[in-house]
Parts: C-alpha cells; sequence; structure tokens
C-alpha cells in the first residue's frame, strides 16, 4: 500500500506594532539613499560594502533584518539569561512552542532520550530543525529531531520561523522552522558554569563549558567544548505524584472466565486496596520507586572553522560530536501474562483458585496482573552518540551575486539495554506448571524462586545507527532596481540521502519478554533531490512580495510542487502587516514506510 504525504494549504496574516518607531522595521535601503553633499572641487570616499544576510524563511541575503516571515530571534543574551542548560529548555518556555514540547527525557516515552519542539501544537514531526541552516537528521528514522544533541554553549542565536515553509526547505516544515545558529566569530576564551536545583527535589543539573576561537585576517576558527550533567526526578519527590497506585500487584491480582478482576487471597494485610467494578484488588505503588527523568551525562564538542582563500571565495567547515549517555531506573516490572488451563486444572489448590470470588466455574486460562518484585527495579542504559560535519566553499560572482556550495555527513548510534528488571514470559509459565514458581506467593526468600529468577533473567536490547548525507549548491543576488530596493532571486539545489536500521532481541520480536511491547526490527533507506526558486520585490519602501516554489522527488513516495507568496506592508512606521498563502506537505517517515 503507498503511503500518501500529508498535505496542507495555508493562508496567514500577521498584523504587529507598537507603540514607538522601531528601527528594525525602517527600511534600510531607503535610508541609505540620504548621501551626503558633495561640494565641487572634493573628492567623494568610495562606499563602504553593505553587508547582506540571510535570515530564516528566506534564501535571498539582505540588508534589511525584518523579512516577509514572521520570524522570533533569541540572540547569546536572551539565552545567557534564560538561565536554561539545554535548547530543550529554552524553547519549550517560548508561546509559539504549544503543548507537546519535551524539555527532558521522560521515563516510558516511545521516544526515549529524545528532547524536542511542537510549534502551534502540528507535532515535533512537523517541526523542522536545521543547524547553520542545513537540515538535522531525525531520531531513528521517526520523523523527530533530538535538541539534546545541540551544546548550548555554542550557539550564538536562534530563530524561529513561525509558519509553514515547505516551499524553502521541503518536507518536515508545515509547523514552523527552528534555526539554531552557532558562533563562528570568537577570538579568545570564555569558560561558563551553571547549576540548577529545583526546590521540589531531584534534578539537579551542572553545566560546563570551555569556548576557545582565534580571529585573524583570513582565519577564523571556534571550538566549543561542554559538559552537562542531570540527577534524576523520581515521582516520590513531587507530591503529586508520591502516590500512583497500580494493579499491577505483589502478589499478583487475578482474573479469567468466570473471575472478575480481584485480589489473591495470598495479597497481604498491610498491601493497599482499591475497588474494580465491585471487587476488591491489591495495588501497588510505584510512586516510591519510579524516576520521570533518566541520569544524564552529555559530552559534545563542535568547531567551526572558516578560511578565505582570496577576495572571491572562502572555505568553512563545521564539525560536532556529541555523547550521551542516560540511565533510567523504574519500578519492578508490570505485565499481564496466561496461565494455560491446563496448567490451572493441574494447580487449581496450589493457585487457591476455590478461594476467589467466582461468578462461575474457573475452567479456562487464568490472566495474572503482576509486578516483578523478586526481579528488582527495571533499568535502562543508554548510549547515544551522534558524529557529524560538513564543508563547503561560498564566494562572489560580482558585488551583488555570491554562491554556496556545500556537502555534510552524520552518523548517530544508539545503544539501548536493560540490565535488570526483564524476564521471559514463556519460562514464567514453565515454571508455573514444574510448581517452582507461584506469582501468588508473597514470600520471596525461598532458594526455588531464586533459582527461577536467575532462569528467567533477560536483557532486551534495541540498536538504532542513522545516517545522513547532504549536497547542496545555492547562486543567488540581484537583478534589477525597484522603487524600494533591488529584486533579488535565489536558485537552488539539494539532495539528501537518509539510512536508518533498528536491530531488535529476538526474544522481544517474538513478544516473549515480559514489560516489553512487541515490536519488531527494520531498515530502510531515502534519496530526495530538491530545485528551488525564490524571488523576492520591494516594489515599494513599505512593500515588500516574496514568491517561492520548490520541488522535491522522494525515492520511496513520490514527488510534489509546493508554491508560496507573501507579502510585508509598512502603512506607518508603528504598524507592520504580513500575509502569505502556501501549500506544504509532510513526507512519510522511513518507520512508516518501512
Amino acid at each position: 500500500m503507498r503511503r500518501r504525504s500529508l498535505r496542507s494549504h495555508r493562508f496567514v496574516l500577521a498584523i504587529s506594532g507598537s507603540l514607538g518607531t522601531s528601527a528594525l522595521l525602517m527600511p534600510m535601503a531607503h535610508a541609505q539613499n540620504n548621501d551626503p553633499v558633495v561640494r565641487e572641487g572634493t573628492q567623494q570616499a568610495p562606499k563602504a560594502k553593505t553587508e547582506r544576510i540571510q535570515v530564516t524563511g528566506s534564501r535571498i541575503k539582505r540588508t534589511q533584518v525584518e523579512g516577509v516571515a514572521p520570524v522570533v530571534k533569541l540572540d547569546e543574551e536572551a539565552i545567557q539569561k534564560s538561565g536554561t542548560s539545554s535548547v530543550g529548555e529554552l524553547l519549550q518556555n517560548m508561546t509559539v512552542s504549544m503543548e507537546g514540547s519535551y524539555s527532558s527525557s521522560t521515563v516510558n516515552d516511545t521516544r526515549g532520550t529524545v528532547t524536542n519542539v511542537n510549534l502551534r501544537g502540528l507535532g515535533p514531526e512537523n517541526t523542522l530543525v536545521l543547524l547553520d541552516g542545513r537540515r538535522m537528521p531525525d531520531e531513528g528514522g521517526e520523523g523527530v529531531i533530538d535538541l539534546s544533541t545541540i551544546p548550548i554553549s555554542a550557539i550564538e542565536r536562534i530563530e524561529v520561523l513561525k509558519d509553514s515553509a515547505s516551499a524553502i526547505y521541503g518536507s518536515d516544515a508545515t509547523g514552523g522552522v527552528i534555526n539554531v545558529i552557532t558562533k563562528k566569530d570568537f577570538d579568545g576564551s570564555a569558560f561558563y558554569v551553571r547549576g540548577a536545583r529545583p526546590t521540589g527535589g531531584g534534578g539537579d543539573q551542572t553545566m560546563f563549558s570551555y569556548l576557545t576561537g582565534v580571529t585573524k585576517d583570513r582565519f577564523r576558527s571556534m571550538t566549543a567544548l561542554s559538559y552537562r550533567h542531570s540527577d534524576p526526578v523520581y515521582y516520590r519527590d513531587r507530591d503529586w505524584t508520591k502516590d500512583a497506585p497500580s494493579l499491577y500487584a505483589f502478589p499478583a491480582n487475578i482474573s479469567g472466565r468466570g473471575i472478575p478482576l480481584q485480589q489473591h487471597p495470598n495479597c497481604s494485610s498491610s498491601s493497599e486496596r482499591t475497588t474494580v467494578d465491585g471487587q476488591i484488588a491489591c495495588t501497588y505503588n510505584y510512586g516510591q520507586t519510579s524516576a520521570f527523568s533518566p541520569e544524564s551525562t552529555q559530552i559534545s564538542i563542535l568547531n567551526n572553522f572558516d578560511y578565505e582563500i582570496n577576495s572571491r571565495v572562502a572555505l568553512y567547515s563545521s564539525i560536532r560530536a556529541v555523547h550521551n549517555t542516560n540511565k533510567w531506573n523504574m519500578a519492578p516490572n508490570a505485565g499481564k501474562f496466561t496461565i494455560p488451563a491446563a496448567v490451572v486444572a493441574l494447580k487449581r489448590d496450589e493457585l487457591k483458585l476455590s478461594q476467589l470470588n467466582l461468578t462461575a466455574p474457573a475452567d479456562g486460562d487464568v490472566d495474572a496482573y503482576y509486578r516483578s518484585s523478586p526481579w528488582g527495579l527495571r533499568t535502562w542504559n543508554e548510549e547515544n552518540t551522534v558524529v557529524g560535519g560538513n564543508i563547503g566553499l561560498k564566494g562572489e560572482m560580482t558585488d551583488t551575486w555570491t554562491w554556496d556550495v556545500s556537502a555534510g555527513r552524520t552518523n548517530g548510534k544508539k545503544d539501548s539495554i536493560n540490565p535488570t528488571g526483564f524476564m521471559l514470559k514463556n519460562e514464567l509459565v514453565n515454571a508455573i506448571g514444574s510448581g517452582e514458581f507461584n506469582p501468588f506467593e508473597p514470600d520471596t526468600s525461598n532458594l526455588a524462586l531464586a533459582a527461577v529468577v536467575d532462569r528467567t533473567s533477560y536483557q532486551p536490547f534495541v540498536v538504532t545507527e542513522t545516517q545522513m548525507v547532504t549536497y547542496d549548491a545555492t547562486v543567488g543576488g540581484e537583478i534589477f532596481e525597484l522603487p524600494g530596493g533591488a529584486a533579488g532571486l535565489a536558485i537552488g539545489l539539494s539532495r539528501w540521502e537518509q539510512d536508518y536500521s533498528k536491530l531488535i532481541d529476538e526474544q522481544s520480536q517474538n513478544d516473549n519478554v515480559f514489560g516489553v511491547t512487541n515490536d519488531q526490527g527494520d531498515e530502510g533507506s531515502r534519496e530526495v533531490n530538491a530545485v528551488y526558486a525564490e524571488l523576492g520585490l520591494p516594489v515599494h519602501k513599505d512593500l515588500e512580495l516574496q514568491f517561492a516554489v520548490r520541488h522535491d522527488q522522494y525515492s520511496d513516495f513520490g514527488d510534489t510542487t509546493n508554491p508560496k507568496f507573501g507579502f510585508k506592508y509598512l502603512p506607518a512606521p508603528e504598524l507592520l502587516v504580513r500575509g502569505n498563502v502556501a501549500t506544504g506537505f509532510k513526507a512519510p517517515t522511513l518507520k512508516e514506510i518501512h
């Protein structure tokens, strides 16, 4: 079955204003026309070259900071004052980041250690994350970017595009774009220390960062080393979560044909209880042993390099490596397993079925809602390593036309293993049939149970590997003059290749591990080729138009073309009006396809 992409058609109108005149909203091209009068007999000084920059939401370099696209900028000072130690924490506090953003890893979350951002509530998989304007690889084919791999000490600014941008950047940008821009012009050395201690207990954080840079006439280099450690936060550390009863109890609750869910006669008098459909059942308070978030340690290094070959051509590169280690603690395993009817008939007296509240003869399978306390706490150990970089050339063809070509590659590997707290279902059932194990027995001190624990214990694992290779080429510049300034044009080509594989242990794939959701290993790859163009028309000093179109061709689901039209109108210095109409699309993830 062929999967379809998610397409959207959007119309957005934004109006912003202020009580006073904002210098950022004044058209710079208009201000630059006020040249000083040159008197006869004097020599006019040569005009200084105007620096043009590229802002998120446009491929055209411009002299104006304020463009057609609505962009929120967080500079280095704002990042420092925020007091946050990760990009996820910082972005979660923004109003444009809706519920669903995760600033820290949470236990039992299918995303694992991924920290992400959800712009405008459209889902993190619809928020595109760029690093220095280049697409970051997603996490294990899930279509979600892990923000924890970006060291916050190396960030110069963050630009948040609050608009769909498929016509500019392709897939994943239907909710908006996060562009994290790292430092490049840094001369000297700096050392940062940051600590945090929540008043509620747990979650202490420590961060150390060292930056060093060299800036000379033709050479720039910046290196950032970062270390961050976070302690776990337990449910018991918060009043509203320290009491968390569960029906998966020790000894097990029981249900089956003719047996409504209820406590077993061996449930101790000191156990907490609850009522389910009129029946009393034992509970287990996992709030005393489980953690919200893991103990996490991150070490990272990032280097940016620029070398001016001549006055027209420059070489640049960026290299980064991140290693995350995460360790979870969680309550003893909880789950339901079935005792076959043949075993029930053989062990009816040992299981004390005659003492249960029966609605009919108990002559079928019996389900045990079990908390595996004899196997101890569940633990997760995860190591996530990301190594990547890019290299490119950029230059000027004329004073107003520039070009840029680059290639990059990023590899990621995540090893996750569960050292303790997991066991094999079939071995448990066999031990019940042989009389070695009784899930309704509260005594954990006997040697027979210790032998069963040793024989049935199992360490499930998942290994995920990803690779992304990118190629980009862009040329842009001014084409003609308009009353509001020079019209700009940008044309580009892009290609990216993505591979991922997920290896899962055989017992988990066979749904034979108690407490592990059945899953399958898989692998896949895709190639994407794109061509795009953008035209900026400052038709008047107070009115600018933007036209853009992009065509993407995917190797695994087809092709799509997405246009965009936008405008920016400044009727008064205190009022700015923006609007755009565009189509967007979201390609299915590799996991969805494979």
